[in-house]
């Protein structure tokens, strides 16, 4: 975990700097006046530690140990002169639980005898740490940072301002807390480390594959031998085999990635633009800045203060390259320039990476990531609502129109109209591999498909789901559950399946004449421009006529949470939509789960309960 005081702000995307996003958490508060920040290893499972923002000045990482349970709170503090820092920090001691052990730690900006040997300031007096000291006194800190360890510097001295302190339990188990050189950039303040023995969660490693680099003959291959036999609609007649042979297919698929597709493995220190120039003169900056520290000369310290501006012109100017190659090549294709666009507009809207404390809907605050986790699914997932269901009962129901059997062209053109990088569902499979292994697996899902409508079965690995929260835009408050928007991931075979069901869906609607004629939502060649153009159209008739037009917007809230299942099949079965697929649909819905993941923290696998997924293909085609 790396503490930081005073950390840079980009002014274009309003937050501080962060190459390394695939490897640390970043908290910072969304302030112009933060001064202070954490970056939290990814190793450490998010789920064992929280931070609490006490004010610009001041914030707290909570660690707990995952087997003991027992707190340590890093409380990272920066202190300006003439502010109430001090006292917010007693303020913040005070709130902790008493089987919380605590480190203090950050620039305070004041010299003490129990710290310092040099003071930098001649009329900054011992009174002004007198706060500080009574702090140190009164919730028994002891000073883990060695006393006159030059932690800041300037061309005609240095001085002790940077300083750690600890509980009792934290100093017993303090391995060394000492400035490392190895990590000094040329700041005025040098880098301290602190090392406490402590034994931490390990978090779940999350890889990613390069699917640039699929080996496709051994793909195609592999898949060719592990797929099972081919069984006809008939023959899968129950659903217990119609699961076992959904479970051969994905392990045949699986086992074809993994021999076929290789991990990707990016080095921390991996930065564009960094080549071996920028490493040199980086080189060439500790040398001398290692000579002037030992000499103390002029000399040496202006050709140290020269070549750290040749580095951080050098550096600036080889990024900014770089990126603008970037631009370049990006601009080259006009799929590339429809991401540049997505990319300008939208880097001003550059979301934490560590999801901020929120409301649980009982009360109180959620501050582990766990916490967050229920009480975003409590508000995804709410119980779901009785709905009057009085008229159902002794309804007779038209003749249903007959759903013939699905063909492998349906099944063809569903996989290949998926696009082949969206983000797959639980078992890892992206269209990208259906696209390339389509002829060898078509047979055997053509016999599946016809399976799963015959029994009216949606198969169980297609029920599952992961639900990513996202950030919904321009909210006032992002501590409400609900600022954020569930979009759920399904696994890509279920919505080749759901693909199918929905076109068949929509191709009845326009046939039959089962929705209205100015119905636009759901229904192909129509589009929310012809939903304009009709508005207008009656806005601009009625004022011709002399009359005035009227208006009534309706949001629904919570419509596809609030989706009754029984009436939506009664509403089907009456537009005379085939019983084998209001069966599946009905299957569909029943014993669903999902796994929620946040930015920081991936929860374990619950059943849900509630309306229809945002995200899979057929919810507006079902719903409507």
């Amino acid at each position: 975990m790396i503490a930081i005081q005073e950390p840079w702000r980009n002014p274009l995307i309003a937050t501080s700097y962060h190459p390394l996003k695939a490897h640390f958490q970043l908290a910072y508060l969304n302030d112009k006046n933060t001064r202070v920040c954490f970056y939290i290893n990814k190793q450490i499972d998010a789920s064992t530690w929280s931070v609490s923002f006490i004010t610009k000045d001041i914030v707290v990482l909570e660690i707990i140990h995952p087997v003991l349970h027992h707190k340590v709170s890093i409380v990272n503090v920066y202190n300006e002169l003439g502010t109430s820092t001090l006292e917010d920090l007693r303020q913040t001691l005070t709130t902790l639980t008493t089987d919380t052990e605590v480190i203090v730690l950050g620039d305070f900006n004041l010299h003490h005898p129990l710290w310092s040997t040099v003071h930098r300031y001649a009329n900054q007096g011992i009174a002004a740490t007198q706060p500080l000291l009574t702090i140190i006194e009164d919730f028994q800190l002891r000073l883990l940072t060695v006393p006159g360890t030059t932690t800041h510097r300037w061309r005609t001295g240095e001085t002790t301002i940077d300083l750690t302190f600890g509980t009792e339990g934290v100093a017993s188990r303090t391995i060394y807390c000492r400035v490392d050189t190895s990590r000094d950039c040329d700041s005025d303040h040098l880098p301290i480390a602190t090392a406490i023995a402590w034994d931490w969660q390990p978090a779940t490693v999350v890889r990613k594959r390069v699917w640039n680099k699929t080996n496709l003959a051994r793909l195609r291959q592999i898949v060719k031998d592990q797929l099972p036999p081919y069984f006809n609609a008939s023959e899968l007649g129950t659903i217990e085999r119609i699961d076992k042979h959904v479970n051969s297919i994905i392990n045949a698929l699986q086992r074809g990635i993994d021999a076929s597709t290789p991990w990707s493995n990016p080095s921390p220190r991996s930065i564009p633009g960094f080549g071996p120039e920028c490493k040199e003169i980086c080189h060439e900056v500790q040398q001398l800045r290692r000579r002037w520290q030992r000499t103390k000369l002029d000399d040496d310290y202006e050709a140290y203060r020269k070549a750290r501006n040749r580095k951080g012109g050098k550096i600036h100017k080889s990024l900014r390259n770089t990126h603008r190659e970037r631009v370049e090549e990006a601009s080259s294709s006009k799929s590339g320039l429809w991401k540049l666009v997505k990319w300008a507009k939208n880097r001003h809207m550059v979301p934490p990476t560590c999801t901020p404390t929120l409301l649980k809907p009982e009360g109180g605050f959620a501050r582990r990531a766990q916490d967050k986790a229920e009480a975003l699914r409590q508000t995804f997932f709410p119980p779901p609502l009785k709905a009057n269901l009085s008229d159902i009962d002794g309804f007779q129901y038209p003749q249903s129109i007959d759903c013939p059997e699905i063909t492998p062209s349906e099944i063809e053109k569903a996989i290949r109209k998926a696009a082949p990088n969206k983000a797959p569902g639980t078992d890892g499979i992206p269209n990208l591999i259906l696209h390339q292994t389509l002829d060898v697996i078509l047979p055997t899902l053509h016999g599946l498909f016809n399976a799963c409508l015959q029994q009216g079965y949606c198969p169980a690995h297609f029920r599952q789901s992961i639900t990513v929260v996202l950030r919904k835009p321009d909210k006032d408050d992002y501590t409400q559950p609900k600022s954020y928007r569930p979009i759920a991931l399904l696994n890509t075979l279920g919505k080749a399946l759901e693909a199918i069901v929905a076109s068949r869906l929509a191709y009845l609607a326009d046939t039959y004449h089962l929705l209205p004629r100015q119905h636009t939502g759901g229904r192909k060649l129509v589009s929310t421009d012809h939903a304009i153009h009709l508005l207008l159209q009656r806005i601009h008739r009625a004022w011709s006529e002399g009359e005035m037009a009227s208006l009534l917007l309706l949001d629904v809230s919570g419509a596809f949470d609030n989706v009754s299942r029984p009436r939506l099949l009664h509403n089907l079965r009456k537009r005379r939509v085939d019983h084998t697929l209001v069966r599946w649909i009905d299957s569909f819905l029943r014993d669903r789960s999902t796994i929620l993941k946040l930015q920081e923290y991936t929860a374990p696998s619950t059943p849900i309960e509630t309306g229809i997924p945002q995200g899979v293909v057929s919810e507006q085609h079902v719903t409507r």
